[in-house]
C-alpha cells in the first residue's frame, strides 16, 4: 500500500512539472511575439493576466 502511494505521487509530481514546464513555454512564447515591435498594448496585456490567472488556477487545483 505504500509503494502505491509512493508511486501516485511520483506520477502526481511529473504531471506537475509537465504542466508547469508547457505553462512557462507558453509564456515565453507569448512574450516574444508580443515585446517582438518593442510596443505593447491593452489586448497584450489581458493575455499575460490570463496566462497567470490560468497558472494560478492550476496551481490551486493541484495541477
Amino acid at each position: 500500500m505504500l509503494t502505491l502511494l509512493k508511486q501516485e505521487k511520483f506520477l502526481l509530481l511529473a504531471l506537475l512539472a509537465a504542466v508547469v514546464a508547457a505553462m512557462i513555454f507558453l509564456t515565453l512564447i507569448v512574450s516574444a511575439i508580443n515585446l517582438n515591435d518593442g510596443e505593447t498594448n491593452a489586448i497584450e496585456g489581458m493575455t499575460h493576466f490570463v496566462l497567470f490567472a490560468t497558472f494560478i488556477m492550476l496551481s490551486l487545483l493541484g495541477f
